[in-house]
């Protein structure tokens, strides 16, 4: 199945996800708990969080399936297929 790609910039599919206290309650905390741990507190950090959004860059591995990467650290990393763990090559920049 190899020879997956990064998505060339521009041609990103991206959907906004944000958290929320009733939907997805563990994620929420744990964003609300990192912010506490940086020093907000707790109302603060709820806050913050229930203003967030997350963009998500969606990759489909044929074979597999869809995952979900947060676009921003794909500025510092490569992408490793939660699927069988092979690592994405970097788009053909044109």
């Amino acid at each position: 199945m190899g020879n997956f790609k990064i998505n060339k910039h521009g041609t990103e599919e991206t959907i906004v996800v944000k958290l929320s206290r009733e939907l997805t309650p563990i994620a929420y905390n744990n964003k609300v708990e990192e912010l506490t741990e940086q020093g907000l507190s707790r109302e603060e950090a709820e806050n913050a969080v229930d203003d967030m959004e997350f963009v998500m860059e969606l990759y489909y591995q044929k074979g597999y399936g869809l995952f979900l990467i947060e676009s921003e650290p794909l500025l510092y990393t490569t992408i490793v297929s939660p699927y069988n763990g092979e690592e994405y090559e970097e788009a053909d920049e044109e």
